[in-house]
């Protein structure tokens, strides 16, 4: 550790560029000696106004510059004691809001970005950051007596130690429930609004491959939960390549997915049968969802339906994730990674009060990709909302 007297020789001497951003610069320079151990964590940093005079900057510069280090956890600021290095022990929580349990049998996409968020949490180099799952919110988050169940008082103490500085929702609507249960003002960032998933790209992309398998009569079994944008792909292909209208059979999601999916093909199956002959019956069935899609297949085996022979399928599905159907299903795969990477960059950006064009109407999309052929994309995408 260097002493006080040290540490104003050490900022004295250093020489900012002015080729680059004197913020960016202070904030390296702190970084670097955080990361070698040079501040005391039990002394504070000097004042803005010292530090601004020692570099010879502005304020503004200096406030930016720690702005940006206590996003990222390493400085913390206590109200009338000042400025300090965070000890390496004591971690940043991001709070992950999620609907269901993660204990639910059917919440596997939930679980796979929650993962993947922990993941990208504990490999940041500076060893600050860990996430906190807050789930089966939809059921306990609107009851009176929230505070007082197991996830309320876990909230209370984290937020209660400052440790919980920002949170990713992974259900709609999640963001308005928590503020006004708990009425703690940290950044959320939410899947939907802030990072979207391409169900366009997945319409289109699913009625564009099976035409060209010369399966143009589709019907898309479709749960009532999904984003209104997969049924806007598929219209605008089977526009684009003059096809015959899809025709969409709604079930019920929720923890009933399966069963609801497996209803909806059995009947199906039987007004098919009813009209072999047709010459506009469907040839082709595209699945809004891996989960349902265990319903569908499951259905069309019990009532020995050939695959792909009668039928070919196409299912939305969740990468990482793999189902036994027992019959073959072209499966187009977003990466959880990719949404919870996203998530994360932009409630950094948040954090550090970086202002962006994501608050502006607009937001990040992650783009999914047929399973045989894997690189997952995600892009800042104007039509996200």
């Amino acid at each position: 550790m260097i002493s006080s007297s040290e540490q104003s020789q050490l900022i004295a001497e250093s020489v900012l560029e002015r080729s680059k951003p004197l913020y960016l610069q202070i904030e390296e320079r702190f970084r670097s000696q955080i990361a070698r151990g040079e501040w005391d964590p039990a002394s504070p940093l000097p004042s803005t106004e010292k530090l601004a005079e020692r570099w010879g900057v502005g304020n503004t510069v200096i406030q930016k510059a720690m702005k940006r280090l206590a996003a990222d956890g390493l400085i913390e600021r206590q109200p009338r004691n000042g400025t300090f290095v965070r000890p390496r022990t004591k971690k940043v929580i991001v709070g992950v809001l999620i609907g269901p349990s993660l204990m639910n049998e059917f919440a596997y996409s939930h679980r796979t970005i929650y993962s993947a968020i922990s993941s990208i949490t504990t490999q940041i180099k500076d060893g600050v950051w860990m996430c906190r799952p807050y789930d089966g919110l939809m059921e306990i988050l609107s009851r009176p007596d929230f505070c007082e169940s197991p996830i309320g008082q876990q909230w209370s103490e984290d937020v209660r130690n400052g440790l919980l500085k920002g949170a990713i929702a992974l259900d709609p609507g999640l963001d308005a429930l928590w503020r006004k249960q708990t009425a703690v003002d940290i950044p959320i960032v939410q899947v939907g609004t802030d990072v979207c998933i391409d169900f366009d790209g997945f319409g289109y992309e699913a009625v564009q491959f099976l035409a060209q398998s010369e399966r143009k009569r589709m019907v898309y079994f479709r749960h009532n939960h999904a984003d209104s944008r997969d049924v806007q792909g598929i219209q605008r292909a089977t526009q684009t390549l003059q096809l015959p209208p899809v025709e969409v059979r709604p079930f019920e999601g929720g923890v009933q997915m399966e069963k609801n999916a497996f209803q909806a093909a059995l009947q199906f199956i039987e007004q098919w049968r009813a009209n072999p002959s047709n010459e506009s019956s469907a040839n082709a069935l595209i699945i809004s969802d891996d989960i349902a899609a265990r319903g569908v297949t499951t259905a069309l085996l019990k009532k020995n339906v050939r695959v792909p022979e009668d039928f070919m399928l196409v299912a939305q599905a969740n990468e990482g994730i793999e189902h036994h159907y027992g019959v073959p299903v072209e499966r187009f795969e977003f990466s959880s990674r990719s949404v919870a990477q996203a998530l994360f960059d932009i409630l950094k950006k948040c954090l550090r009060g970086e202002k962006t064009a994501w608050f502006n109407g607009s937001g990040f999309t992650v783009h999914g990709l047929w399973a045989r052929n894997k690189q997952f994309t995600s892009e800042k995408h104007p039509s996200c909302h």
